[in-house]
């Protein structure tokens, strides 16, 4: 069998319906769901299935909700069409389910502290005053120094690098608006805001950096059975013992999507799936290697449109 990267999606990858048609189609997805709601105690299958958007949209409930479709979309891959992953990594809390993927952290545990995860970030947010926004057609040493030129109107920073041409930063509002103005004077071909609730990957996230680090002293780390990517690293995991402090670290760094993916491309891996919700990363992907295939499994009839395709 060719060598499979699953990859798996983050935040801002939820919407309305996502998880139903695996669940209403396959015991094991259902399994999963059952599981993070009791879990989580509320539920969760009701959101993803029927919303409201308002409900969905919060960093608290969307967490745990992506992981949970990413976790029942991996599951209905394995047991329906036997794809076991020889590498695999995710984008900010795709990581988590990546390294659920990778055996490395209990589904149970990891949709308990994405929740939390989510309530520290959301709580950062409404501490403080601040934004992101996309660089579309600029290079990370360009992002740098617009957002070096504009600290003097307070924090910002490069939060991640997802391909090719796509830089996004993060900070206070005041400076990360001075960046898309020196952005857009210096001809950025696409410089915007991001709808989001607050500077993800920055320093003003640092309250739920330790809030996090202290939950993950409570979770137990295994040696992954495949190797995953570490977004702060842009490469693999060397050591179990690395895992907590990279997660922790990942609240206030830049998320390194290109280089996690070129390092599994490296690999030898020509075939992706993205399991879980969206195709935001089957997207970048072409960006970054046109040459390699990736498939969304979301709903039966992706499951279904495998036979004979692969």
């Amino acid at each position: 069998m060719k060598n499979i990267g699953f990859i798996f999606p983050g935040q801002g990858a939820q919407y309305i319906g996502m998880g139903k048609s695996l669940y209403e189609n396959y015991g094991v997805a259902r399994r999963v769901f059952d599981k993070a709601e009791s879990v989580l105690g509320f539920g969760l299958k009701d959101i993803c299935f029927n919303g409201p958007e308002e409900e969905i949209t919060k960093t608290d409930i969307c967490q745990p909700a992506i992981l949970t479709c990413s976790a029942a979309a991996m599951e209905v891959l394995k047991e329906t069409r036997g794809f076991i992953p020889s590498l695999c990594g995710g984008l900010s809390l795709g990581e988590y389910s990546a390294l659920v993927c990778s055996g490395a952290l209990a589904f149970d545990e990891a949709v308990a502290l994405v929740y939390k995860r989510g309530r520290f970030m959301r709580e950062a947010c409404e501490e403080t005053d601040g934004t992101m926004a996309s660089l579309i057609g600029c290079d990370e040493g360009k992002a740098a120094e617009f957002a070096e030129q504009a600290s003097c109107e307070g924090v910002v920073t490069v939060a991640n690098l997802n391909c090719p041409g796509q830089v996004v930063i993060s900070g206070e509002k005041k400076a990360v608006y001075k960046a898309l103005e020196l952005a857009k004077s210096a001809g950025i071909r696409k410089a915007v805001e991001l709808k989001v609730a607050g500077a993800y990957h920055s320093p003003l996230m640092k309250s739920a950096k330790n809030r996090l680090t202290e939950e993950l002293e409570r979770v137990e780390i295994k040696k992954p059975l495949i190797r995953c990517a570490s977004n702060v690293l842009g490469n693999f995991y060397s050591e179990k013992d690395d895992i907590k402090y990279f997660l922790s670290e990942q609240i206030t760094s830049p998320v390194l999507w290109q280089d996690c993916a070129e390092a599994i491309i490296r690999e030898g891996c020509n075939l992706f799936f993205e399991p879980g919700c969206g195709k935001v990363l089957t997207g970048l992907l072409k960006r970054i290697d046109a040459s390699k295939r990736c498939l969304t499994i979301e709903k039966k009839e992706d499951i279904e449109n495998l036979t004979g395709s692969v």
